[in-house]
């Protein structure tokens, strides 16, 4: 196996195993699966038919198909659905029209004197 092989396969595992690269935190399907646990059982049914994996991550080949496999196996009985967001920056561009909404942004200014609470002040919705 080549060098670039192994970085292929072990880059991506660790996403899923992160000891792999020293990392003492939560694997990415474990994060989604105590996300999902955390909701209120009427609506994880919900939640498992609506699964959006987007940003560059997801574009890792066989990464879909890895998630939905680890869900599956935190929720046998549940029927779902892992989509991809279309597009290379779905986050940005649905994001985007904030920017232009009044009041929903912070100026460099403005933060510098506050501080990161002022985020809490003038952006929760």
């Amino acid at each position: 196996m080549t060098l670039c092989s192994l970085i292929h396969i072990k880059v991506p595992e660790a996403l899923f195993k992160p000891s792999l690269v020293g990392l003492s935190v939560k694997p990415l399907h474990e994060a989604i699966v105590e996300c999902i646990s955390r909701c209120d059982p009427a609506f994880r049914a919900d939640l498992l038919k609506n699964v959006v994996l987007a940003g560059g991550n997801t574009n890792l080949r066989g990464f879909r198909e890895r998630i939905r496999k680890e869900l599956s196996l935190a929720f046998p009985s549940a029927t779902m659905e892992v989509l991809m967001a279309p597009g290379l920056h779905p986050c940005w561009v649905g994001a985007a029209p904030l920017s232009e909404a009044e009041g929903l942004f912070v100026l460099r200014e403005d933060y510098d004197e506050a501080g990161p609470d002022i985020i809490n002040r003038k952006c929760i919705f």
